[in-house]
């Protein structure tokens, strides 16, 4: 038989079933949350290596790297530089003149060349070590793991003068 006492133990027992659910509910999405930022960051990242290393014409950057810097870099006393593998993807010479960083002409060097400031050439297919150096307040990669850039590079074929290509995605480079 069915008592006053019974029915309310029963509600009880549901009310306490539909708490316990509606907890795990929100600790599971608090847990997926708190994870999507680094998920972003690292789909980010793909993104720009995908595009960096396969897609970009006629110029593609293997890696890259930042760094503070204390002293010269390429004849410009910096407090940033950055290491870029770039690589000539056409079937002829190209002639690199500029490279701007978030549409600013940073100087530029082949790597452990420091004399040799622009106006590089590569060879079709050729990859080479180009340093690049802008004194930047404050530095963009301080206390980061990594940053993002906007590379454009101004170069000249055999059969134009003044070609720039720009960088569809950013380049996410890896502070150090």
């Amino acid at each position: 038989m069915l008592t006053a006492g019974t029915l309310r133990g029963q509600g009880a027992t549901e009310y306490l079933m539909l708490l316990g659910t509606v907890l795990i509910v929100a600790l599971v999405a608090v847990s997926l949350l708190s994870y999507t930022p680094s998920v972003a960051g690292d789909l980010l990242q793909q993104e720009s290596q995908l595009y960096w290393r396969g897609q970009a014409k006629p110029f593609t950057i293997a890696e890259s790297k930042a760094t503070a810097s204390t002293g010269a870099v390429c004849g410009d006393a910096t407090n940033m530089n950055m290491t870029l593998v770039v690589k000539n993807n056409e079937k002829w010479r190209l002639d690199l003149d500029e490279v701007y960083v978030d549409s600013q002409a940073w100087n530029f060097c082949i790597y452990g060349d420091g004399s040799t400031v622009g106006n590089v050439s590569f060879a079709p297919g050729e990859q080479r070590i180009v340093t690049l150096g802008k004194p930047v307040l404050p530095n963009a990669c301080n206390g980061k793991q990594t940053c993002q850039f906007g590379i454009a590079f101004k170069y000249n074929s055999p059969y134009m003068v003044g070609r720039i290509q720009n960088g569809t995605a950013k380049l996410v480079v890896n502070c150090g």
